[in-house]
């Protein structure tokens, strides 16, 4: 294909992109931006930065005859730049997300190294060992809804919620297999087997793409041969996947893991050609089978196949009508009645005064056009201490029936014990059936 016709298909694609997902957006501007920097930079080879390599005696790589005509323009950079904010800034306003991530950043560099600036997802990266449990960051949620509540005029007072509405943070699993039971019976924890498991595959893919980045600039393997362009869009990929964790409030305002999954269109062969680097010792022959093995296993493990078969791990939505997801997410019909049942019988002044469970039923809310105190901001959810004393409370099917309710702070989704009692204490009962509840 023609280089122009790339760069015309390339060109559609990112507005595409661009108005499909701001976030996803915004992480392949930074990708872009980066690549394009250090391929202006690269093209001095001639100048300073060939004569330092002399100088300094720096191995070559296979990237330095590399003098292909670049496919991705400034004049992509341009529409990319351009789009996102004609797009994001200018007809749909939701910008107000990424400069808040940019100003809270640039507030916070002193917390670079500071754990509890980001998500905690950023312990999934290659040099973290500890995460921080569900009963610590539902310890952190509170002190911080006590913070956004300020003088608590219109709030129950905290002595009030300290002794009646005490909180429990649980994890939610799925019960062992008989497979799981027996296991269990031989000494072996599955729970903590999958969770090892997940958390070293979540190191060892970054380790890999690591080794597959170096062994592609210097390999002469010629089984895996790649030019500049790919190359430099893949170490840019790899700089932002690197900041999203290094740099404050940016890991939490834009998951990490999806960053990674995001970052693997790019690095996917990088990780597959370190995988096989790794085996190397094994020759030429096993070397790609045993990368292949790791590959299989890590599917069968990553894709929920093996917690399935064993229990003891977190239900995944796609496999289970169970589990966490499938409890904030799913709408029972309970749920909507009780909402229909609302939206008939508050006036339009009242409206903004229903409490709802942020991840639960949000979405169903804006569906059927009720305004409810349900958002990013913790000061919306129906946690102990941010109940208003004359706000309506919607209880969803997961509180009801099982007493659980979700909230989701630093990128994390920490479900508790919910104190229907102090509700009961509080407040009357006005709706019941027997799937949610409404109270005032």
């Amino acid at each position: 294909m023609p280089i122009r016709q790339r760069r015309l298909w390339i060109a559609a694609f990112s507005l595409g992109l661009i108005v499909s997902h701001y976030s996803s957006a915004a992480v392949f501007i930074a990708t872009v931006l980066a690549a394009t920097g250090m391929a202006l930079v690269l093209r001095a080879r001639g100048g300073w930065l060939g004569r330092a390599g002399r100088r300094l005696r720096l191995p070559k790589t296979r990237l330095d005859g590399a003098r292909s005509r670049p496919v991705f323009g400034l004049a992509n950079v341009a529409v990319l730049v351009l789009g996102s904010v004609l797009w994001i800034g200018v007809i749909t306003q939701t910008g107000s997300t990424i400069t808040s991530t940019f100003a809270s950043a640039a507030s916070s560099i002193g917390q670079t190294f500071s754990f509890s600036a980001k998500s905690s997802d950023v312990a999934y990266n290659l040099f973290s060992f500890t995460q921080p449990s569900s009963s610590q960051l539902l310890g952190e949620y509170r002190l911080k809804t006590i913070e956004e509540t300020g003088d608590r005029r219109d709030y129950y007072p905290l002595s009030a919620v300290d002794a009646h509405a005490p909180v429990r943070a649980v994890d939610i699993t799925a019960p062992p297999s008989a497979l799981g039971r027996a296991l269990r019976r031989a000494g072996i924890n599955v729970t903590t087997v999958s969770s090892i498991i997940h958390g070293g595959a979540a190191k060892l893919l970054q380790l890999l793409v690591v080794i597959g980045l170096i062994a592609a600039l210097f390999s002469r393997d010629v089984r895996f041969r790649i030019r500049r362009e790919p190359y430099l869009f893949a170490v840019a990929t790899f700089l932002v996947l690197v900041a999203e964790v290094v740099v404050p409030v940016a890991s939490e305002n834009y998951g990490i893991l999806r960053a990674f999954m995001q970052g693997l269109l790019v690095l996917s062969p990088f990780l597959a050609y370190g995988s096989v680097v790794a085996f190397a010792r094994l020759g030429r022959r096993w070397a790609p089978r045993a990368a292949a093995g790791l590959a299989l296993f890590l599917f069968a493990s990553l894709s929920g196949l093996v917690p399935q078969l064993l229990g003891g791990y977190q239900q995944q939505l796609s496999l289970d009508n169970a589990g966490l997801y499938y409890d904030i997410y799913y709408p029972h019909a309970q749920e909507i009645g009780a909402i229909n049942w609302l939206r008939n019988r508050i006036s339009p002044a009242l409206a903004p005064s229903v409490q709802s469970e942020v991840v639960t039923d949000e979405f169903e809310f804006q569906r059927l056009r009720i305004k409810v105190y349900a958002g990013a901001n913790p000061i919306n959810d129906i946690y102990p201490t941010l109940l208003q004393r004359q706000s309506y409370v919607f209880l969803g099917f997961t509180t009801v029936r099982q007493g659980l309710a979700t909230v989701s702070y630093k990128g994390n989704l920490v479900t508790y014990r919910y104190p229907t009692r102090f509700l009961l204490r509080t407040k009357d009962l006005l709706f019941n059936d027997g799937g949610s509840e409404v109270y005032r």
